[in-house]
């Protein structure tokens, strides 16, 4: 059985509204593969179409949300270290791109 649609608080804050510190890991920017769980839950409170059968095979499938929610999970497990050590610290904020390219 796939999960109920969250709302309210349990949904979450949009990344824009929690400004850049605390959005969390950007290696995981996709709001499709990294975060499946959030994507799944705002496609069926809207009502989304999907494109093809496949799309609608996958929406149904829940073999296919948990491999992509435990996708999202353990990638985000595997680098949010080297994000935490390598673009943030307590002295500074996150690097932005044009720091990263002139650093």
């Amino acid at each position: 059985m796939l999960p109920k649609v969250l709302t309210g608080a349990a949904a979450g804050t949009p990344a824009p509204e929690r400004g850049s510190e605390k959005t969390g890991n950007w290696f995981c920017p996709c709001a499709i593969r990294d975060h499946y769980a959030h994507f799944y839950e705002g496609a069926i409170r809207c009502g989304a179409r999907p494109i093809d059968s496949e799309a609608a095979e996958a929406l149904k499938d829940k073999g296919y949300y948990d491999g992509m929610v435990r996708y999202g999970r353990d990638f985000d497990r595997l680098t949010s270290a080297k994000w935490k050590k390598e673009y943030l610290s307590t002295s500074e904020k996150p690097r932005t791109r044009k720091a990263v390219k002139s650093a």
